[in-house]
């Protein structure tokens, strides 16, 4: 963003400049356009955009490189900021290249230039050593921060060091690595790469080689060409995130025509490095197999063992919900994700297939085969069968034990209801009953209904229950349990009768017993007839019965306590009289508990009756006084009725709140509480309303005396600023100094008076408002009032009609007459009035939608109405109120116009004054612009205070007149001193002018030639003619200076000083050019010199490029490598024969490049240079291949195929030797020992094996690098020896040989193998006979 908002810039600057010129032209007054000037002006701008460009590129190398460097450096905690800065004392380059080449380089640790010299020298000597060659590249360029040489030197690493990854290389790194990234992009739509710029712009290319190679995380297809920057972002994310390769590379750095190549050939080198070798079609599918199998393997691996783990640690509690639920998930297992894992399964069992097939099985990376996938699948399928199995058991598992629960259910209610008769029957026996009889029925009961032996089989079930932890075992084993202890209190209970019956000496207790029951019994039935009472004073009576009743309670307790007594004192009375006591206790116990719960209800009942009705009564009281309250006689700023009622409020609330209470939980005086509660309710909102207007009243009232009390202050501030106006402002009597004083004070007076115009406006809306409560002793008859809350008519028995209202809140009615203060007769209306300015009309007889004469008349209490405004007495005061503001505002205007006047009229002369003492010196033509505006605000001002002179009696205009024309005379006497110097002045800078038009005519003339080999003889002739103008022009100059100074003196010296100043700009703008072109006449002499040296060096680099392209391909016999690396050496030397040469000619070059920077020429030797160099770089490189220096060559080959040749020959022959041998033994010796020579000789045909690989291989990098060349240099004169057909044609044949001539001997040494083992073997089993024998 920074370089591309500065170049653009710099373009809109050139583009300024040449709209400027051209429109200065055009306007120019002595004629038409000159063509010249704005050519030359578009051709300014032609060499800005080229200086642009070459810019940006700079900043986008220096940008990469500088990342490319810091991939290195992080890795030992550094770090390069500014790449011309920071490599400039050597530490850091010296640690990049300790980096990449893994050695250890020597380094000055001081700080001065001489340390930072030796460190850079240091660096350069280790890349010399590397034979790489580096041109022109010094230390001090280097260490002085030169950018174009430090640029060269980094591609110069990166080219050796990261784009051709060996060194020494096998080819062309720029021919290598575009081929490596066709290959990579081949067979892409929207992708054809034919050089590192363009073919890369729109960044489809980038995504296609990661697709290449990583097809998972790049969506190719959803790419589209024109969004370049989205494809450019794509590709440089994806490569840093997913391949980790730095982001060497910006979007912003393609936006440009013009793209950098090194920049984009490095970035593409960390894809070639990690990816080096393309892979092919058929490998490529075979990837997506691998890649396949990789993933989708360990997924569903990973599904059938968490599915697996799931079923089996699983457990299912016993819930039937929660078995359709387990149900339910089985079944998703089972119909939805099974058959979808099933089809990625038998797919995965292709592709194993396939990758068999093909033989790549050593690409599946996972450890996961087929067949372990298929045996999770089986042990899932047999989990999710157990599992279904399991659950269904467990279901009819429970399904049994709830059959079991509800039976043992069903038994211990029947024995429940048995044994509850039973009881029933003992504890309340029949009268005609005998006792005995009754006790024999209930044992024949127990017995007929096998009461124990159910009790044990429900103690049976409810145990399993227990062990299984079935949910109702706990309440089935309360119940039987229940069931058991009945059983036995019946036994114990029949026990206890059946002695009773021989003890007839208690029945005198039982009959003690029963009495206190009986009393008991009929007190519990007093409590329920006496009730609650329908009032309050009810309520005390029946409250004073109860305390009567408890004292009777009380007393029945001694009686109690004597018959336990008794009981206790008779051994044979235990079981039945305890039955008895305890049930009497409890009977007891509830009369007891009756009566203390209905004397709490009744006092809490009393308690809340008593606190209501003193509530009520302070309300009717406070009503009625409200009510007779007279308004018109009382002015409080607040009213204590209102006070009252907050006090009140609190013990209201709480009384509402009690009452609601104690009726939610049904208390039994809820019908006297209710009704008590809703009276108080209906009291308090009347209170309530009356309170709203009493508050209303008063807010009258207090809004009256407020509108009085601004009213008279308003007007006390009106009277005292006019008695100041009218005093301390008068003019008449002021000085100039007190005026001004004056002056001022009125400004800040006029803050006050208009911060005052909201006083006044309160006033007057207060005036249209208020209500006037002294009118209510005395209304007019038929004055319209507002109710301000509404009024109930009364019963006879002094309830509230609750059927309407008489008067509703905000209705408006015609007062009639008073028949007393508090009491006033009015008039109800059958609609409300119209409006009239927003409030009702008091028209009385009014005819329209607000009549009276039909209405209802009736006696009202005076408080609950108001009086309607507006009051005239207070409209009226307020409308003169402000009338006098308005008359203050007027005489202020007055008196501060007359005080300005006054103040401008001094201003006025005092400037006439200062114009009089202007004299005419040195300062007058810098002063004249502000002196002309100083002459016409004079002129303005004048005739201002002329007319205002007319409406101010005191002012004299005669004055006035007088002063402004003696200072206007004296104006127009400097005017007339100051024109005489101008006209000398003018001449003198015309023909400055025209000088400096010449000088820039003569630098447009030396611009325009260009020194080329074409065209040295005409070069010459103008630069002759443009030296001898510009000596003419330095005497013309000389001339100018001479008359300039002459004609300046002491009065006007300033005035010629930047006439002076603009001849000396000119003059060393002549002085600075004439070096120039002096330099520029001498590059002609240079030059002719060049032309003679390129052409005899372009002469030997094109033979020595056309032989080197016309060699034929890689040779496969000894001599024809040793021909080609002798003729290779003799191009070396041709080329070393011109080192001279090339010497001078770079020294020429760089005296050229200060005067010629961007000529054709210049660039035409450049890549001479570089010719040269690749052509060094070639000879190397095919020598090495040719002499083996890397890898074995054809020499080596030949050797290998001797010594196995001979090796094969005496092997054979001593196999023919063993059948010669006479003895057994002799042979069996000779064999072993031919054996063992056998298994040690198979070492060499490995050795043959990789010697021939090798051949084949160096041939075709021979090739390739030959391809290479030929594209680069093609041939401009060809051989006439072997055409490139016949020429591979030939090397096919020779390689042919190579592949038959090993695989013969590979036949005849398996041969040898095979006849050698058969006859050892053969003599083994002869030597086992022959040890057997023995």
């Amino acid at each position: 963003h920074y370089y591309i908002t500065n170049n653009l810039s710099k373009l809109r600057h050139g583009l300024n400049r040449f709209s400027s010129v051209a429109m200065a032209t055009t306007s120019h007054q002595e004629g038409t356009p000159k063509l010249e000037d704005v050519a030359d002006q578009v051709s300014k701008i032609g060499q800005w955009k080229l200086k642009i460009v070459r810019d940006d590129r700079s900043a986008i190398q220096k940008k990469t490189f500088t990342k490319w460097i810091n991939t290195y450096l992080i890795k030992v905690g550094q770090a390069v900021d500014d790449l011309y800065e920071d490599l400039s004392d050597g530490n850091k380059l010296i640690t990049l290249l300790e980096i990449l080449t893994g050695e250890r380089l020597p380094r000055e640790r001081g700080k001065m230039r001489f340390h930072n010299l030796q460190n850079v020298e240091n660096s350069l000597n280790l890349l010399k050593r590397k034979k790489i060659r580096l041109v022109n590249i010094r230390n001090d360029d280097i260490v002085d921060g030169n950018p174009k040489l430090i640029l060269g030197l980094i591609w110069t690493i990166i080219l050796n060091f990261e784009i051709s990854h060996d060194p020494e290389g096998q080819a062309s790194a720029k021919a290598t690595l575009i081929d490596w990234a066709k290959r990579a992009t081949r067979g892409y739509k929207g992708v054809d790469v034919r050089n590192f710029t363009s073919s890369f712009k729109n960044g489809m290319a980038f995504n296609a080689i990661i697709h290449r190679f990583r097809p998972d995380i790049i969506d190719y297809d959803g790419l589209k060409p024109e969004n370049a920057e989205k494809n450019l972002e794509n590709a440089f994310s994806v490569a840093e995130e997913e391949l980790g390769i730095p982001r060497l590379l910006d979007v912003e750095d393609f936006i440009l025509d013009e793209l950098d190549e090194k920049s984009i050939m490095t970035y593409l080198s960390a894809f070639n490095r990690m990816y080096s070798k393309v892979p092919s079609e058929e490998e490529l599918a075979v990837k997506v197999y691998s890649d396949r199998i990789n993933v989708d393997a360990k997924k569903i691996l990973n599904w059938l063992k968490a599915n697996i783990d799931r079923l089996e640690k699983k457990i299912y509690k016993m819930d039937p919900e929660m078995f359709e639920k387990y149900k339910a998930d089985l079944k998703r297992i089972e119909d939805d994700e099974m058959p979808e894992k099933r089809e990625l399964k038998d797919y995965l069992g292709d592709c194993y297939k396939n990758l068999k097939l093909a033989e790549a099985e050593d690409m599946i990376t996972t450890d996961i085969t087929h067949d372990k996938i298929e045996n999770y699948w089986d042990m899932l399928e047999k989990s999710l069968a157990d599992k279904k199995a399991a659950v269904q058991g467990e279901k009819d598992r429970i399904n049994a034990q709830n059959e079991l629960a509800d039976r043992i259910q069903q038994k211990a209610e029947q024995a429940a209801a048995k044994l509850d008769q039973i009881k029933q029957m003992i504890l309340h026996p029949p009268e005609e009953v005998c006792l005995s009889d009754l006790i024999q029925e209930a044992k024949q009961l127990l017995y007929n209904s096998n009461m124990e032996e159910d009790a044990r089989a429900m103690y049976s079930g409810v145990s399993a229950l227990m062990k299984e932890n079935h949910p109702r075992a706990d309440e089935l084993s309360a119940e039987v349990q229940l069931v058991s202890d009945e059983l036995d209190e019946i036994k114990v209970r029949l026990d206890t009768l059946h002695e009773d019956l021989e003890q007839g000496a208690i029945d005198q207790i039982d009959s003690r017993i029963n009495d206190l029951m009986t009393q008991i019994q009929a007190k519990n039935d007093q409590l329920k007839e006496d009730g609650c009472g329908d009032n309050i004073q009810g309520a005390l009576r029946i409250l004073d019965n109860l305390l009567t009743l408890m004292d009777e309670v009380d007393a029945l307790q001694q009686d109690i306590t004597a018959v336990k007594a008794a009981v206790a004192e008779n051994p044979r009375a235990d079981v039945r009289q305890e039955a008895k006591l305890q049930d009497l206790d409890y009977e007891y116990s509830q009369l007891k508990s009756n009566c203390v719960t209905k004397d709490q209800d009744m006092r809490e009942g009393v308690e809340f009756l008593e606190a209501i009705a003193e509530l009520l009564k302070w309300g009717r009281e406070q009503k009625d006084s409200e009510m007779k309250f007279d308004w018109s006689e009382y002015h409080p700023l607040e009213h204590p009725y209102e006070k009252g009622i907050s006090k009140q409020q609190k013990k209201f609330d709480q009384l509402l709140n009690l009452g609601k209470q104690l009726l939610k939980t049904e208390h039994p005086m809820s019908r006297v509480i209710g009704e008590e509660v809703e009276e108080l309710c209906e009291l308090w909102t009347c209170l309530k309303d009356l309170a709203c207007v009493a508050e209303k009243h008063i807010q009258h009232n207090n809004d009256y005396e407020l509108f009085w009390k601004r009213l008279n202050n308003a007007n006390m501030w009106i009277t005292q600023k006019r008695n100041l106006l009218d005093t301390r402002y008068n003019a008449k009597c002021l000085d100039v100094v007190a005026s001004s004083e004056r002056l001022q004070e009125l400004v800040d007076m006029k803050k006050d008076i208009i911060g005052y115009d909201p006083n006044i406006v309160e006033i007057a809306n207060l005036g249209k408002i208020v209500v006037n409560l002294s009118k209510r002793k005395m209304p007019k008859s038929g004055e319209r009032v507002l109710a301000l809350c509404p009024f109930k008519r009364a019963g006879p028995n002094g309830n509230v009609d609750h059927r309407h209202d008489i008067i509703s809140r905000g209705e408006e009615c015609l007062y009639i007459s008073s028949t007393a203060v508090d009491l006033w007769r009015i008039k109800k209306g059958l609609s409300p009035p119209p409006k009239v300015n927003g409030h009702h009309g008091n028209t009385p007889n009014s005819n329209g939608p607000g009549n009276f004469s039909s209405g209802l008349v009736t006696e009202v209490p005076s408080c609950i109405f108001t009086t309607l405004p507006p009051d005239e007495e207070c409209l009226n005061e307020s409308e003169k109120t402000g009338s006098d503001y308005q008359a203050l505002k007027v005489s202020y205007d007055r008196q501060r116009g007359y005080l300005k006047h006054v103040m401008v009229k001094h201003e006025f002369f005092s400037n006439c004054d200062v114009v009089l003492t202007w004299p005419y010196d040195k300062n007058f033509e810098a002063e004249l612009r502000g002196r002309e505006l100083v002459i016409t605000n004079l002129k303005e001002a004048g005739e201002g205070l002329i007319v205002e002179a007319d409406n101010h009696p005191n002012s004299d205009k005669t004055d006035i007149l007088e002063r402004q024309n003696a200072a206007l005379d004296h104006w127009d006497f400097l005017l007339k001193m100051h024109k005489n110097k101008t006209s000398a002045l003018s001449d003198l800078e015309a023909k400055v002018e025209g000088f400096d038009k010449d000088v820039d005519d003569v630098v447009a003339r030396f611009a325009v030639v260009v020194i080329t080999p074409d065209n040295i003889g005409p070069a010459e002739k103008s630069l002759d003619k443009i030296l001898k103008d510009i000596v003419a022009m330095v005497d013309y100059g000389d001339e100018l200076d001479e008359r300039i100074h002459k004609e300046s003196d002491d009065t006007c010296a300033e005035d010629f000083q930047p006439l002076i100043n603009k001849l000396y700009r000119v003059q060393v703008k002549l002085s600075k050019f004439h070096p120039t072109c002096e330099a520029k006449a001498r590059c002609v002499g240079r030059l002719m010199a060049l032309q003679d040296l390129l052409q005899n060096v372009m002469v030997t680099l094109e033979n020595v490029s056309d032989t080197l392209a016309d060699m034929h391909l890689y040779p496969l016999e000894v001599e024809r490598v040793a021909e080609d690396i002798k003729k290779l050496q003799l191009i070396s030397e041709d080329l070393v024969g011109e080192d001279e040469s090339i010497i001078e000619i770079e020294s020429i070059r760089e005296e050229l490049e200060v005067i010629l920077k961007d000529s054709p020429l210049l660039v035409e030797i450049g890549h001479l240079l570089d010719k040269r160099d690749t052509i060094f770089i070639e000879i190397d490189q095919r020598s090495q291949i040719l002499s083996g220096d890397s890898e074995p060559g054809i020499a080596h080959y030949d050797v290998s195929i001797a010594r196995a040749l001979h090796w094969l020959e005496d092997a054979e022959g001593k196999l023919r030797k063993e059948q010669l041998q006479p003895s057994f033994k002799l042979r069996y010796q000779l064999l072993t020992v031919l054996r063992s020579d056998v298994t040690l000789k198979v070492c060499l045909f490995e050795d043959l094996k990789e010697a021939q690989e090798q051949v084949i291989s160096s041939s075709d990098a021979y090739e390739v690098l030959l391809e290479n060349y030929r594209n680069t240099f093609p041939i401009t004169s060809p051989s006439k020896g072997l055409g490139d057909t016949t020429a591979r044609s030939l090397a096919k044949k020779e390689g042919d040989a190579v592949h038959e001539q090993y695989f013969r001997i590979k036949e005849d040494v398996n041969r040898l193998v095979l006849v050698n083992e058969e006859r050892y073997k053969s003599y083994e089993r002869l030597q086992e006979e022959l040890d057997l024998f023995l």
